[in-house]
């Protein structure tokens, strides 16, 4: 050594030391911290699967199953698989652990859908904690609650009521309030399975009361449950009283969070959507263009959610027949596709294929046959959606050149269409037909060399592309296959999220 300093070595030796202590804690720690995860999912997951609601056969069966896996791996920051494997091998190995205790029995034995078996647990745990000494109150919630969530999986609703009825008798709102909540949000989810409206909404409002009562209106908990109740309004087709809870529930977000929270937005959709279903498309209207106008500021035009926001847009003035409006809507979503995905994308192509159409249904021909030429020049590729897509958009070049007299041209263009939709859906197809008779009326046309009549227009029925009525060329109301990809419908069945 020189000047005091120890050698490299030394130096060397005590850093590995260290580091190697320290992977030795953190190796624990994350042991730890995963352990402490998979016992909140074993927890956590009865009560997910319950709210995901019922599921009526295998296939949706497995997609709650995925949408629960889901929502749990990344609440927990898990891997998305994690879940489906670790946790689940976990489990099988607690299932069977003779010296594991009823209430973790019972658990492995729900996340591995062995429900009766988690239900006789469950009540052999429930019945353990009633027995202590001292009495374990809240054991025996917890023991029933999943006991009622088994026998939910096994549709024995009666059961579930009885052990949930029995869970509610160990709590109050004066005590407890957000277990007895949490008991009371169970118990109406029971009177859902059993397709009792009256019952649950009785429950949900009894719940709002005392959320109001403790904490007033604005607060995150009562917010929930204003939303709870409003969803359960809207599903069983009470609209008007949605409209009013929806409405509270804004007024509300709007004080809590601000106009252009994401939480706002979220009501501010839903409660558009109640509007729409109660054909008030002006108040819907007006709602939707101010989450659009606030999710531009807040998540930019290129934003998948601003897109989805557009889109639900577009169907509401479609609904009222502003095509004009609609054009200027395509056009903004064309315009941001186009940047982030190319002109090559098939989301991008469809924003065209809007502009196109709507264009066509306001008389303005020429600049629609651009479009759709556009359409045309685009290599479809070999999906067999995205050329069905193509094919839909070469007859409506037809519908737009036959606007325009062009009847040699239309023919050329419908006829090609027609023979794709023979071959892919048949000739007893609604879409083929249509086709036909528009083929037909225009080699009529084109025979007796009369000047055309325009056209069909084309709007949007059902969520898919078809000709409506107009004279002389009238095409029965019917469904072709979907041109613009306006996404899924919105829902409002599932409670939106507030986090405290």
């Amino acid at each position: 050594m020189r000047f005091g300093f120890p050698s490299f070595h030394h130096h060397f030796g005590v850093l590995t030391l260290s580091l190697i202590c320290l992977s030795l804690r953190l190796s624990a720690a994350m042991g730890s911290d995963t352990e402490m995860k998979i016992q909140t999912v074993l927890h956590d997951f009865p009560r997910a699967l319950i709210l995901s609601g019922p599921a009526e056969d295998s296939a949706a069966k497995n997609n709650r199953l995925t949408q629960v896996f889901t929502i749990l791996s990344q609440r927990l920051n898990l891997p998305p698989d994690f879940i489906g494997q670790e946790v689940a091998r976990r489990a099988r190995a607690l299932a069977e652990n003779k010296k594991a205790s009823p209430l973790d029995r019972a658990q492995a034995h729900f996340l591995l859908h062995q429900f009766t078996q988690a239900r006789d647990f469950a009540l052999d745990a429930g019945d353990r904690a009633h027995r202590a000494k001292p009495r374990l109150p809240a054991e025996v919630i917890q023991a029933l609650e999943l006991a009622a969530f088994a026998a939910m999986e096994l549709n024995l609703l009666e059961d579930a009521e009885k052990y949930l009825s029995v869970a509610a008798g160990e709590t109050a709102p004066e005590r407890d309030l957000a277990l007895w909540t949490q008991v009371q949000s169970s118990r109406a989810q029971t009177q859902y399975r059993k397709k009792a409206p009256q019952e649950r909404e009785a429950i949900l409002r009894d719940i709002l009361k005392e959320q109001e009562r403790a904490h007033g209106t604005d607060h995150v908990d009562t917010l929930r449950q204003r939303n709870e109740l409003a969803n359960a309004l809207y599903e069983h087709q009470q609209d008007a009283a949605a409209e009013v809870e929806f409405r509270a529930l804004l007024a509300a977000t709007e004080r809590v969070s601000g106009s252009d929270h994401a939480h706002t937005q979220s009501v501010r959709k839903n409660l558009a959507r109640v509007l729409e279903t109660l054909q008030r498309y002006p108040e819907a209207e007006a709602l939707r263009m101010s989450v659009v106008q606030a999710q531009e500021r807040t998540l930019g035009n290129d934003d998948l959610t601003t897109w989805s926001s557009r889109l639900a847009l577009i169907r509401n003035l479609e609904k009222q027949g502003k095509n004009a409006e609609q054009t200027v809507q395509y056009r903004e979503l064309y315009a941001a596709r186009r940047k982030k995905l190319g002109d090559a994308n098939p989301d991008t192509r469809e924003a065209l294929s809007g502009i196109a159409v709507t264009l066509m249904n306001q008389g303005q021909n020429d600049e629609a046959e651009g479009h759709f030429r556009q359409l045309l020049e685009i290599d479809p590729g070999t999906d067999e959606n995205d050329i069905t897509k193509h094919q839909l958009s070469r007859y409506q070049m037809g519908l737009c050149l036959g606007r325009q007299g062009k009847i040699p041209s239309a023919m050329e263009h419908v006829s090609t269409a027609h023979r794709y939709f023979q071959k892919r859906l048949g000739d007893s197809h609604v879409a083929t037909k249509e086709i036909g008779a528009v083929l037909d009326q225009l080699q009529e046309l084109n025979a007796q060399k009369k000047p055309s009549a325009p056209p069909p227009q084309v709007g949007l029925q059902g969520g898919a592309l078809v000709p409506s009525t107009m004279a002389p060329m009238p095409i029965a109301p019917g469904s072709l296959p979907t041109s613009l990809n306006m996404g899924p419908a919105e829902s409002i069945h599932r409670p939106l999220e507030f986090k405290p």
